[in-house]
Order: structure tokens, then sequence, then C-alpha cells
């Protein structure tokens, strides 16, 4: 048996689509995380040598083992994790998002009404001169399958 069919398959829901992905070998997973060694960086020189690690792999595409996607995910974890604490990034206002989901979704102000009252406060909450409300976040995260907490300010 070749070691292509002795993967067991898993179906893997992404929202949109399902698709068959091989389950890594435990033995073959376990030799390659011995010889990578990821660990949380602690640096930048660290989290460096991850992304050395990690850029050859992604190239592959298609042609990842299991194994070598598994360690990809573990990777970009470790990495995204870092970098989050390490840059602190900006966070985007609730009105910026608002405006980039409007937008991905070819939404125009009237298309919200059913979560703000008018137009214009859609207009007051693009521009920044309105807070979303509690209630508001709820039903925008529902409405594009996204966590409230992007709708809500950060003092």
């Amino acid at each position: 048996m070749s070691d292509a069919s002795s993967h067991t398959r898993n179906m893997i829901e992404v929202p949109g689509r399902k698709s068959v992905r091989a389950k890594p070998n435990a033995a073959k997973y376990s030799r390659l995380l011995a010889k990578v060694s990821p660990m949380m960086p602690r640096t930048a020189r660290e989290n460096r040598r991850l992304l050395q690690i990690v850029g050859p792999l992604i190239d592959k595409g298609e042609s990842r083992t299991p194994e070598e996607t598994a360690l990809v995910e573990v990777l970009i974890a470790l990495i995204h994790r870092f970098e989050q604490e390490y840059y602190k990034p900006e966070r985007s206002k609730p009105g910026e998002v608002l405006a980039y989901l409007m937008q991905e979704h070819n939404l125009r102000q009237r298309d919200l009404l059913g979560v703000f009252p008018t137009r214009s406060r859609v207009s007051e909450v693009l521009s920044g001169k309105r807070a979303i409300t509690n209630e508001q976040a709820l039903q925008l995260a529902e409405r594009f399958s996204v966590n409230p907490s992007l709708f809500i300010a950060l003092s």
C-alpha cells in the first residue's frame, strides 16, 4: 500500500465548500517535528527562523505532504501569536471594518436598514460620528459571520 493510500481521509469544512485532506502519519509527523523543533518564538530572530522554515513549505502548495501541511498550520499559529504580541498591530475602527465588509459583499447603506434605523445612521457609523451599539454589533456579526468584537470600539 502506498503512503498516499494508507492515509485516512478527513472532511475539512471550509465556509462555502468541503475538501478532503489526508490525515498525517503520526510517525512521519513526529520525525518532521523533531527535525524542525517548533517552539514559541520569544525574539524576532527566533520568529525569522520559523518564517524561513514555513516559506518554502507554503510555496510547495498542493504538493505538500499531509505531515508538512500539519507542520505549516503549527508554524503559522506560532508566528501569528508572536507577531500579534510583538508588533501589536493597530486595530481597525468599527466603522472601517463595516465599510470593508459592505464593500466585499457589494452592499449599500440601505441594505443595512434591518440593523440600523436609517441610512443616515449607517453613514454616521461609517464616518465614525456614531458608535455601533452592542445589539447592532451582534446583528452585524451574524450577518457577516464574524466576531462581534470587530464592531465594538476599544478605548
